[in-house]
């Protein structure tokens, strides 16, 4: 399976313990798990509540969109999905959105000590 994987960027001082890096560490944790896997590129996405996250969420969902339909992808990765606030109006959009373009959605579950 060949998967992009998409970083979660919030505004300084509200990432807490889970900005990028640590999605990061949690995604590349999740590929090492699994049989067949290979991360073709790491995107950021911003989630700040301001009307220009969803502009640059509609680019990513169309770059994905793109390498499905050109057979380059099979899916998308994000951190775990408990730690990215399901909450939040843009992630939700984000994962729904590549959803309705036929890019299957996955998260990085990873088992914890």
């Amino acid at each position: 399976m060949r998967v992009q994987a998409y970083l979660r960027v919030l505004p300084p001082g509200q990432a807490g313990n889970y900005g990028p890096e640590a999605q990061r560490e949690d995604i590349e944790q999740w590929a090492a798990l699994q049989k067949d896997c290979k991360i073709i590129g790491w995107r950021r996405f911003p989630d700040s509540g301001a009307p220009s996250d969803r502009e640059d969420v509609d680019r990513l969902v169309q770059e994905a969109y793109r390498l499905v339909f050109a057979g380059l992808l099979d899916g998308a990765i994000f951190g775990r999905e408990e730690r990215l606030a399901p909450k939040s109006p843009t992630t939700r959009y984000f994962q729904e959105s590549l959803e309705a373009e036929g890019v299957q959605v996955l998260f990085a579950e990873v088992p914890t000590a």
